[in-house]
């Protein structure tokens, strides 16, 4: 992030908010859609995610690290709902993630 640039982190936060929010290189984090809730079902292998949007609008990128795939089709629908609506025009939305590699069934690696 550039000297005039913020931060924001949302969606499973709580380990930054309570850890990280406090150390050197964090004071500035901003920690958004602290209402978001996300779970998995009783036998269910994906997350679900419930959230109506990130509360922030005309951010120059969102960017997602390897948490995309632990969630169901729903989840991750609702997740690229948000991260587009908090983006400005011509914005990034960024998705970092692991694969399965070619024709491979579900596994817990997957």
């Amino acid at each position: 992030v550039a000297e005039d640039g913020e931060y924001y982190a949302a969606l499973g936060t709580s380990r930054i908010e309570r850890d990280l929010a406090k150390e050197a290189g964090f004071k500035d984090v901003n920690i958004i859609a602290k209402e978001a809730t996300m779970g998995r079902a009783d036998g269910a292998k994906f997350y679900s995610l419930n959230v109506d949007t990130l509360g922030v609008s005309n951010m120059d990128m969102v960017f997602t690290f390897r948490n995309y795939h632990n969630f169901d089709d729903a989840g991750r629908a609702k997740m690229n709902e948000v991260a587009f609506a908090a983006l400005k025009s011509g914005g990034i939305y960024a998705v970092v993630d692991h694969t399965a590699r070619h024709m491979e069934g579900y596994n817990n690696s997957n």
